[in-house]
């Protein structure tokens, strides 16, 4: 549920750092319980490229979020986002069922 206890996740742009790939993930409350994310790789084989996706947020305590989205490729992305500890757990689907865990870093830029 989306509501005023979970200001810092929307209007600050946060920098998740995986092994091979940077993004800076910025979210906007849309209101009524809806909320898009602007995910915007800045470093990896798609530098530049930017997604505004429609997501699911739920606080599961303060500065700690699952995120959950599908994007147009039709994989499909859960993450575990611990902004007290600065880390993102990411679980992924592909459309061809692969399925992928990832961590990053994560920070207010």
């Amino acid at each position: 549920m989306l509501g005023k206890q979970n200001w810092s996740i929307f209007g600050a742009v946060f920098e998740a750092t995986f092994a091979d790939k940077t993004f800076h993930l910025l979210y906007k409350d849309e209101g009524s319980g809806n909320a898009t994310l602007m995910l915007t790789e800045i470093r990896g084989p798609n530098a530049g490229n930017t997604l505004l996706l429609p997501v699911k947020i739920v606080e599961l305590r303060p500065k700690l979020f699952m995120v959950t989205w599908q994007e147009p490729n039709m994989e499909t992305v859960t993450e575990i986002e611990d902004y007290e500890n600065g880390y993102l757990y990411a679980n992924i689907t592909s459309p061809k069922d692969k399925f992928f865990t990832l961590k990053a870093e994560l920070r207010t830029v």
